[in-house]
Order: C-alpha cells, then sequence, then structure tokens
C-alpha cells in the first residue's frame, strides 16, 4: 500500500506534501528512480499523470472529495508488460484542501502475452488507452488487450473509455445528488 498527500493549490496545481515510508523502495523496485520522494515531493501530481482526459478525471476526484468532505474510491488498472494489476485507490480528504491518496494492489495476474504500453507524446497515434480499465480503442471497439495473445509494443494515449467516463459521471451525480 502507498499513500501520498497532496495540497489543492489551484485548479490545476495538486502539490504532493508528503509521501510514506515505503515510498522510495516501491519506487526502486518498479524501475521507477525518478518516481523517488526526493524527486516528487513539491511537485505537481498532474504532472505525474499521462494524459488530458485522465488528468482531468483524476483532478475532478480529488476535487469532489474535497468539496463534498467525503472519501471516492476508485478502482482501476496498472498493469505491467507481464501482469494484469488491479488497483484501488482511495482519496481522503483532511483539511483545508488537502486529501491523502492510498493506492493498493488488489489482485496481479499473468496476461497470456506481453503488451508494453509507451505514451506517445507525437499524438499522431491512433490508439487510445483507458486509464482506468486499460482497454485500447481498436476501430470502434474498446479491447483487453491482455487478453489477447498478441505481444508487442504499442504507443498510446491516455484517456477514459465511454464505459469508465460513464460510470465516474454516474458516480459524482449521485454525490450531488445526496
Amino acid at each position: 500500500m502507498l499513500n501520498y498527500e497532496v495540497h489543492r493549490e489551484s485548479m490545476t496545481n495538486y502539490r504532493i506534501l508528503t509521501v510514506c515510508s515505503s515510498w522510495d523502495s516501491a519506487a526502486e523496485s518498479h524501475g521507477c528512480c525518478a518516481l523517488k520522494s526526493e524527486n516528487i515531493i513539491g511537485t505537481n501530481l498532474l504532472h505525474h499523470i499521462s494524459g488530458d482526459t485522465t488528468r482531468m478525471w483524476i483532478a475532478t476526484m480529488i476535487d469532489s472529495a474535497l468539496q463534498f468532505l467525503v472519501n471516492r474510491n476508485l478502482h482501476y488498472r496498472c498493469d505491467t508488460p507481464s501482469k494484469k494489476v488491479c488497483c484501488f485507490m482511495l482519496i481522503q480528504p483532511t483539511f483545508k484542501n488537502k486529501a491523502i491518496i492510498t493506492h493498493k494492489t488488489v489482485s496481479v495476474e499473468e496476461k497470456k502475452c506481453n503488451v508494453n504500453f509507451v505514451t506517445d507524446k507525437s499524438h499522431l497515434t491512433p490508439f487510445l488507452r483507458c486509464s482506468v480499465c486499460n482497454s485500447v480503442k481498436v476501430g470502434q471497439d474498446w479491447i483487453d488487450l491482455s487478453e489477447t495473445n498478441v505481444a508487442r509494443d504499442l504507443k498510446v494515449i491516455y484517456t477514459l473509455c465511454p464505459e469508465c467516463n460513464e460510470a465516474t459521471r454516474e458516480s459524482l451525480q449521485l454525490s450531488y445528488s445526496e
């Protein structure tokens, strides 16, 4: 389990204030030394998230938790090239525009084949990948490539698929109507 505290300083700046004691060892074990605490504390959380839609989605979920002073629970996938990793994120508002965000791995399964997703900063790629369920848009369909036998590197842009976008919208509408 990993957690960190953020402070919403503006609508586009969610400064990382602290990280848990196991943060650095987790970053090292996943080969992400650039994400060690010394490199991220004091930075904007949104700068560490790929895709404009995904950044807006996370900001909206944090803002909703802070505005209504309610916890937000989010299930999402955080796959590696060879493993299907299901995770849980909890956003807990504390006080004065601050929240603690906790990520927990729920399950890990081997994939049928390796798929390595690479963020395409050129935005010339035809492939969109959902930041929540990890489905990839192929033609008009959203497909979970972890269930296929096609091993490859795939350039993607991160977004939300229609199903995950609608689930988020419904979750937020319930909050506003309560």
